[in-house]
């Protein structure tokens, strides 16, 4: 028996304690935004009860119980929550290449501070892709990010019984989240500051713009259409409307049982792709479908009484248009490298080799052509609440819960086919050499060498199949959340009951999908 015992909790917990899967380069993070658990629905059908020492002695168990919401009809809830994120390095992890935190950041082929460029392991990420081109051509400087939401809320949810079986109830949440990925660049070699573009002469950074000198400003380069990093990015949106019709399958003294279904509407916002860790508030714009049961029972002593509450509903969302970013196939953060748009570009370098210092302008930022239009199916989520409150005396109660909240991994593929005429090409270096030559090896990390002398023999486009569209997607994340409040019970003329709640929370998840978060709520729910 105890082995199997053992068995079960390892079944249970695995998925909860697991953090073997780490995704790398995603252009994405939705962390959920929900209203913190609510047990005003289990108390709304169950006749709730609190004690009171001073009226109750002497008294039998039947004479003691105060029936507060027997007769009640409706209720109210308004709440008031805060909270944060905690895991920073394991976000960093997911928004960054090659798993890492902190980035080094190396220009050309110095022979004196970066020598081997084209050696991946010497740097993650090679300066000139960010349109950095230095009179010394030496730049070198370390990345540090701890990505962080922030975010405050303030929900309403009502309930309305309209008859003996049928149940109406509604949810909406109005959500402001600040996102900031914090970087810190740390510059090791300057290289002498910008090349600085002659007066009259050519401006040969990338789409014909000025170069930079850190990849702080390159972050924030009004040419660079997606991806930019430029500090907190904030947005306040109605994350979600639920709105539910449910039936009453069973109602006795100690124990209830009801179904329901319902709509998700899509509120919220779509991800744009501007910004790196963008805020996003609900689902998306979604439309779902939300089907559920809960059930409660009762248990009651002299002195308190316990209301057990398990609820359990499953949502599908149905697919949309968005904007997003991607990678190419077993690139890490290659929508970030410079490339050439279209084979025009490309002969136009060519055409143009040894005119100036560097031919880069004919090329322009990966991630203005590696953003587009894509259909997201998003499919199916489950949530499941399992929910103790205790009820004392003079009219308190307490309540300890544990939620769990699984997602599918989203399916995306381009919403218009792929037209071909993106080249991977070389980096110029800042050197005259610039000739406009096919370089498909090419990573974020390095510089490798053309694949022929003639650029005009050989022309290798980026392919349909050579797109890493996963990186672009949400991939499936199970979030657990422990949380516990109190309530005190309140009686007043024009209603039967009302109850303030006070909560606290804190959600983790299985891998570094779940954005680690605390949270804290003032509630107020009146029953009519």
């Amino acid at each position: 028996m105890l082995k199997k015992n053992r068995l079960l909790l390892l079944c249970l917990l695995g998925p909860a304690t697991s953090s073997a899967v780490k995704f790398t380069s995603r252009s994405i993070m939705n962390i959920s935004q929900v209203m913190p658990v609510d047990p005003t629905l289990y108390y709304m059908f169950n006749d709730h009860f609190t004690y009171d020492r001073d009226e109750v002695e002497g008294k039998t168990l039947k004479e003691k119980i105060k029936h507060l919401s027997k007769e009640a009809k409706s209720a109210f809830n308004m709440v008031v929550w805060r909270g944060s994120t905690t895991n920073h390095d394991d976000m960093a992890q997911y928004l960054l290449p090659f798993g890492k935190t902190q980035l080094r950041v190396r220009e050309g082929n110095d022979t004196t501070t970066n020598l081997n460029v084209d050696v991946p392991g010497n740097q993650d990420i090679v300066a000139e892709n960010f349109n950095i081109t230095t009179n010394q051509k030496n730049f070198c400087s370390t990345l540090d990010f701890k990505p962080k939401q922030t975010f405050f809320g303030i929900g309403f949810s009502g309930y309305r019984q309209i008859s003996n079986k049928i149940w109406l109830s509604f949810e909406a949440p109005l959500v402001h989240v600040k996102n900031t990925l914090d970087m810190v660049e740390t510059v090791t070699y300057a290289g002498g500051g910008a090349v600085v573009q002659a007066a009259g002469a050519e401006t040969q950074g990338f789409n014909n713009t000025p170069f930079v000198a850190n990849m702080k400003d390159a972050f924030k380069n009004p040419n660079m259409h997606y991806g930019k990093i430029d500090g907190p990015q904030s947005k306040t949106a109605v994350a979600y409307v639920n709105l539910k019709v449910g039936y009453t399958y069973l109602h006795e003294e100690d124990r209830s049982l009801h179904v329901y279904g319902g709509f998700l509407l899509p509120t919220g916002n779509k991800p744009k792709g501007v910004y790196l860790f963008e805020p996003l508030v609900g689902n998306n714009k979604h439309f779902g479908l939300i089907l559920g049961a809960f059930f409660t029972r009762r248990f009651e002593t002299k002195r308190f009484a316990v209301n057990v509450s398990a609820d359990s509903d499953t949502e599908f969302l149905f697919a949309n248009t968005q904007t997003r970013s991607f990678d190419l196939a077993g690139k890490p953060w290659s929508r970030y490298m410079g490339v050439y748009a279209n084979n025009a570009q490309r002969l136009l370098d060519n055409a143009t080799a040894g005119a100036g210092a560097s031919r880069m302008c004919f090329q322009t930022w990966g991630v203005n052509i590696f953003t587009q239009e894509v259909k997201v199916n998003p499919h199916f989520s489950t949530n499941l609440i399992i929910n103790a409150s205790f009820e004392l005396p003079r009219n308190f109660a307490f309540d300890l819960g544990f939620k769990c909240f699984w997602q599918q991994d989203e399916h995306v593929t381009l919403k218009n086919p792929w037209t071909l005429g993106p080249i991977i090409g070389e980096l110029s270096e800042g050197q005259t050499n610039q000739i406009g030559e096919c370089t498909p090896a090419r990573g974020i990390n390095n510089m490798f060498a053309n694949v022929a002398t003639s650029p005009i023999a050989q022309v290798i486009y980026i392919t349909e199949d050579q797109l890493d569209l996963t990186s672009a997607t949400q991939p499936f994340r199970s979030d657990y959340t422990l949380y516990a409040a109190t309530h005190k019970f309140c009686e007043f003329k024009n209603f039967k009951s009302c109850r303030l709640q006070l909560g606290t929370s804190y959600t983790f998840g299985s891998n570094n999908a779940t954005a680690d978060r605390w949270q804290v709520w003032l509630g107020t729910a009146c029953y009519f």
